[in-house]
């Protein structure tokens, strides 16, 4: 990865960087002090731009970001070239804390500008964002906040550049399709993928337009706005002939989102949905259980909102109500199903590797993944597949952002 390491010991001298290539973005003029109200003060000279962040470290250990709050100034943000300041306002993020001595250093990483940090966190009011190297860095409370469900839209880095993974399932799965026979997927390119499904509050938010008639309206006491949108149909989201037009080309709801943030959100392929969902697990579902039983299974109800804990499928749930993926991504089962962007087919059999698959070029449905409230245990697996024509868009059909790097 493309990065420098500037770090200083308080009341010391800079150190020098772990390693250093001439190539990427250089920290020069870097200092830091504090005053007598614990307000740290940072200064440094960046020589081309970047994306800046900032981690506290005691005796070599992170104290985490959820301790790494309260910071002004050019940081966690895509910074231009030139002298720039931060402030971080220790004794509010960080109390009962003393800097005494050699042993709290401040440290500084600038990563290149094509290597963006893991997580991106995007206000739909403002739109600003912001960039952390880890979703504990949130503000306001991390995750527990419910900003994050309705006003913010964050998403997750998936390192998917140089990774190959075995994508489809075994015939001996239980509850496998016909149409999940096992092929070996690669990828050159890492992506951002939305932590959660798109909200109903996200998707207004972002210029969406909800089918209120279509939508299910029972939301099982959760707040409306936390659950996913559905009833979106496929022909809404982008109009552009994927893979034929690419992502440039995206269209109706992600052509005029795409414009107004000027950030690439397109819908993943099937390739990076279920590598995402997988999490480099390679059991039927990613808590590595099986969903054998078809009915009331507590394997699936550990991780999905499904038939029987959904009011007998008649409700839809709020996001992140279930534990996330080993990768940090939530209700990758259940709630609603996701549109990807591939028409449907049947996947390349003849054992050679598939490199950034896009699916058919052509055909008369797109792909879905995931499940949804009204499915019992069978559905809730990984390799699970499913379609319909672009232009239907019956209440369970929903979908997650992501944004595909350069």
């Amino acid at each position: 990865m493309k990065n420098t390491l500037s770090t200083l010991l308080l009341a010391a001298s800079l150190a020098a960087p772990a390693f250093a290539d001439p190539a990427d973005p250089q920290i020069s003029g870097f200092s830091v002090s504090q005053d007598s109200r614990r307000v740290v003060s940072v200064s440094y000279t960046l020589d081309e731009p970047a994306y800046v962040t900032l981690d506290v470290l005691t005796n070599g250990v992170s104290i985490g970001g959820a301790n790494i709050q309260n910071v002004v100034g050019d940081c966690f943000a895509l910074v231009p070239a030139g002298t720039h300041s931060i402030q971080w306002f220790a004794r509010k993020s960080w109390p009962d804390q003393r800097f005494d001595g050699p042993v709290v250093k401040v440290q500084l990483k600038a990563w290149a500008a094509d290597v963006p940090p893991d997580v991106m966190d995007i206000d739909l009011e403002t739109k600003a964002v912001a960039y952390y190297p880890s979703l504990d860095y949130l503000p306001d409370g991390g995750l527990a906040n419910d900003k994050y469900r309705t006003t913010h839209l964050v998403m997750k880095k998936v390192h998917a550049a140089g990774e190959t993974f075995l994508m489809g399932s075994p015939t001996t799965e239980a509850n496998r399709g016909a149409n999940e026979v096992q092929h070996r997927v690669s990828f050159t390119k890492d992506y951002y993928l939305a932590i959660y499904e798109t909200t109903r509050r996200q998707y207004a938010l972002m210029g969406g337009t909800e089918n209120a008639s279509a939508q299910l309206s029972t939301f099982s006491g959760d707040d409306p706005d936390q659950c996913p949108v559905g009833a979106v149909k496929y022909s809404v989201l982008r109009s552009g002939d994927w893979p034929a037009d690419g992502h440039s080309a995206a269209g109706g709801f992600l052509g005029s989102a795409q414009t107004a943030f000027g950030i690439a959100f397109d819908l993943p392929t099937e390739a990076q949905w279920e590598f995402a969902c997988r999490a480099g697990t390679t059991t039927a579902m990613y808590n590595g259980k099986g969903n054998e039983k078809p009915y009331g299974n507590p394997d699936v109800a550990e991780i999905a909102w499904y038939y029987y804990n959904s009011d007998n499928g008649a409700s839809v749930h709020a996001v992140g109500g279930k534990p996330a993926n080993p990768w940090g991504f939530h209700d990758m089962y259940g709630n609603l199903l996701e549109w990807c962007l591939d028409w449907y087919g049947d996947y390349d059999a003849s054992g050679s590797v598939a490199t950034d698959p896009a699916g058919p070029s052509s055909g008369t449905k797109r792909v879905f993944r995931s499940s949804h409230v009204n499915t019992f245990s069978p559905p809730n697996r990984s390799a699970y597949r499913s379609s319909n024509t672009p232009v239907t868009g019956d209440w369970q059909y929903g979908f997650r952002l992501c944004v595909t790097l350069p």
